[in-house]
């Protein structure tokens, strides 16, 4: 995900709903800013989490990739 790349999220209407993203962010699993990801926003926002990075040994991702979007 590069910035100013769109997201698309079907509403439960089926509706798309379109975010842009902002940025990402790397962080080791042990240290995702719970606030910033699940914290409140006076903005609608988009916070997907997923795993990125090196393998430990047990061939699990050490880090997840943050993306934050705002709704366009």
């Amino acid at each position: 995900m590069k910035k100013g790349a769109d997201i698309a999220v079907r509403d439960p209407a089926g509706k798309n709903v379109h975010y842009t993203v902002t940025g990402t962010q790397t962080v080791n699993k042990n240290t995702v800013p719970t606030e910033k990801v699940y914290g409140p926003d006076p903005d609608p926002v988009l916070r997907p989490v997923t795993c990125d990075g090196a393998l430990d040994a047990a061939v699990h991702p050490v880090d997840n990739l943050i993306v934050y979007a705002s709704l366009r």
